[in-house]
């Protein structure tokens, strides 16, 4: 046999080959669900009764949350996993809100893989292991972040991987200052209410308006867009900042008056629920005065989510865009 022909014979057999395997590789079957975490492993807030976050990044620190239930005291406390540093006690506000932002997490779909590894599951770039009253312990793989702003997760003692929205990650990552109280006198401060609560990841449709001047963000499937006055394709993660900023919103001071100016109303709009409608005030300096549709009071929260509300004003081309720098300016004003 010709050395040509040996050749020949040898890139059909590798063709052959790679074709088998190509063919016999499945695509990974996609299940969608209206479970939370919680609904789909049996892990109610409540009865979490520890812990434990550990990831890989060297600039990631693992540690427990330990819940206190004797009948003197009350509370969690939380240390580091890997230094030896004593458990200091945990502000059980941030430690329940931690826990909701992860078990009540609404799962988009469902996945069958094989490989995990291309996942970023095997190894997880983030462990969380969660004991409750009735379960010893779940432990969840947090995987990549896709395009959509979702992110893999896994039960490791489950069959299936599922996506969920990808702010758990930095909901997991937050430093252990944040969840730490400095003295009894902290421990006495009442909770700061959430402003709000809607499906964020549900909602398709945000409209900004003052009078007769609108911009309306419409979801459609490859990301954001607005649809008037013009349409204008928006960045999904400046959409999504906007989103999860107000979602977040926390009352740091309720003014027990009526909101005198509104500069701005935004509505949010979630399927088969009422709309969210969020009415803006004045900027003043970190934080803005805000009222609800369904209230007469005038709260005053972190004004964090007007940055992407104005990269949203200012791609849309919309006259509106002045209303929102007035708010500003005015504020810069009266300082």
């Amino acid at each position: 046999m010709s050395f040509k022909t040996t050749l020949l014979v040898l890139l059909l057999f590798v063709i052959s080959v790679g074709l088998y395997l190509g063919l016999d590789r499945k695509p990974a079957e996609t299940t969608t669900t209206e479970l939370t975490i919680s609904q789909k492993h049996h892990l109610s807030v409540e009865q979490v009764k520890k812990v434990t976050v550990t990831g890989t990044g060297a600039d990631f620190l693992s540690y427990i949350l330990t819940k206190i239930d004797t009948q003197t005291e009350k509370g969690w406390e939380i240390a580091p996993l890997i230094t030896k540093e004593e458990k200091t006690k945990a502000a059980p506000e941030v430690v329940t809100q931690l826990l909701a932002d992860l078990l009540e997490k609404k799962i988009k779909r469902q996945i069958e893989v094989t490989d995990l590894s291309l996942y970023q599951l095997d190894p997880a770039q983030i462990q969380v292991g969660v004991w409750t009253s009735t379960v010893d312990r779940t432990i969840f793989l947090i995987g990549k972040k896709t395009a959509d702003y979702s992110v893999y997760v896994k039960a490791k003692n489950a069959p299936d991987v599922f996506l969920v929205e990808s702010s758990l990650v930095s909901d997991l990552m937050l430093p252990l200052s944040h969840f730490q109280v400095t003295g009894q006198a902290d421990l006495k401060k009442p909770e700061k209410a959430r402003l709000l609560d809607f499906q964020r990841t549900d909602c398709h449709r945000i409209e900004i308006k003052k009078g007769q001047r609108k911009v309306v963000c419409q979801k459609i499937e490859t990301g954001w867009q607005t649809v008037e006055p013009s349409i204008v394709q928006l960045e999904a993660k400046t959409v999504s900042d906007l989103l999860f900023g107000v979602d977040a919103l926390r009352v740091e001071q309720d003014l027990e008056q009526s909101l005198e100016t509104v500069s701005l109303t935004i509505t949010f709009l979630v399927s088969d629920t009422r709309p969210t409608v969020l009415k803006l005030g004045q900027a003043r300096g970190d934080f803005v005065t805000v009222g609800l549709e369904q209230s007469a009071d005038t709260y005053l929260v972190r004004s964090r989510f007007l940055q992407p509300l104005e990269t949203i004003l200012k791609r849309s081309g919309s006259e509106l865009i002045r209303d929102f720098n007035q708010l500003v300016i005015d504020a810069d004003t009266t300082n």
